[in-house]
């Protein structure tokens, strides 16, 4: 009896401690953070390159892109854990990035450099803009409509270009903008906004035939924008300017950010979650609709220039000298 006792209160323990093994084995699905990689935001080493980073997009838990300095166009496909240097046949500064799925998608940069893949960044086709501009930032809204926006940072008036596809960039036809614009987002096919230098903010309901200005109370360079739904949005941009709008831009108001440095990129997980990048490694953190905004710490000094989350725990940010950090616990340690 004491020895049946014994085998089955060993056998007990084998079974709890596979178990145990099984839990611990699993990586983060993107529901919620992974053990093995730490919390809060992780320095990712070991990268082929050292180029500036200036954007990326965070397809979902365990892929995604960035684009930068000298044609550079980075991949994961396994969560960060490493990175492959894509050929791209440019040595351009790439400086937007936007995919539809894992396959398809487009980088746009300097020189007015715009690339499409349907192969997940395997091979690279160049699609003819028909402008030597600088391009900036790049938004599809389905396979065949999208758009592309880019010029001098600086200019006001009539200074940049606005570029439309409705054949998944096949062709592009340049649209009239009543301004430069930097930082693009659109909700659907219909209705986007772009911000620009000197405070500018413009939308569209009309899928970009005509676009309006819309009134932002402040001539601070913006760098980008970001839309949970189609009435609440948000725009960043230098000495720590951030604003938020509750009617889809009728109007815009100042939030406080705690800072004056330079804010660069931004992304919402929900209309109350998100984050936002910029000078000195800053990372800025609101679980309130952007009411209120606390610092989180980056561990570096580099300027990051883009960031973006697939869900509310998994998110990368990029910057200067080849920077990718990555979160699986929304950047909280």
């Amino acid at each position: 009896m004491l020895r049946a006792h014994a085998a089955r209160t060993a056998f007990q323990f084998l079974i709890v401690l596979i178990l145990c093994l099984l839990i611990s084995s699993c990586g983060d699905n993107g529901t919620g953070p992974s053990d093995s990689e730490g919390r809060g935001w992780i320095l990712k080493a070991g990268l082929p390159t050292a180029n500036h980073l200036a954007g990326i997009q965070a397809i979902d838990a365990k892929m995604a892109i960035a684009v930068g300095d000298s044609g550079t166009v980075l991949t994961t496909s396994d969560g960060g854990a490493t990175w492959a240097l894509l050929p791209t046949g440019t040595e351009a500064y790439l400086h937007g990035v936007f995919f539809l799925d894992a396959d398809n998608g487009w980088v746009v940069g300097y020189g007015g450099v715009i690339l499409r893949t349907d192969d997940g960044g395997a091979t690279w086709s160049p699609q003819a803009s028909g402008t030597t501009m600088d391009l900036r930032d790049v938004w599809f809204a389905n396979a065949d409509t999208g758009w592309v926006c880019g010029g001098d940072w600086g200019v006001r008036l009539y200074g940049g270009v606005m570029l439309k596809t409705v054949n998944g960039g096949e062709t592009w036809g340049q649209v009239v903008m009543p301004a430069s614009v930097n930082g693009l987002f659109f909700m659907d096919s219909s209705s986007g906004w772009g911000v620009g230098g000197y405070g500018i903010i413009v939308a569209t309901a009309d899928g970009g035939a005509t676009w309006g200005p819309q009134t932002s109370g402040t001539g601070e360079h913006f760098g980008d924008v970001f839309f949970a739904n189609p009435d609440r949005g948000w725009a960043v941009g230098m000495g720590g300017t951030i604003l938020a709008t509750l009617d889809g831009g009728g109007q815009w108001g100042h939030r406080p950010s705690g800072t004056t440095l330079d804010l660069t990129g931004i992304s919402f997980a929900d209309a109350e979650t998100g984050w936002v990048v910029g000078d000195q490694g800053l990372i800025l953190k609101t679980s309130s609709s952007g009411d209120v905004w606390t610092s989180q710490t980056s561990g570096i000094t580099e300027r990051l220039w883009g960031v973006s989350f697939a869900g509310a725990h998994t998110g990368y940010a990029v910057g200067e000298n080849g920077t990718i950090l990555k979160t699986t616990t929304g950047g909280e340690p």
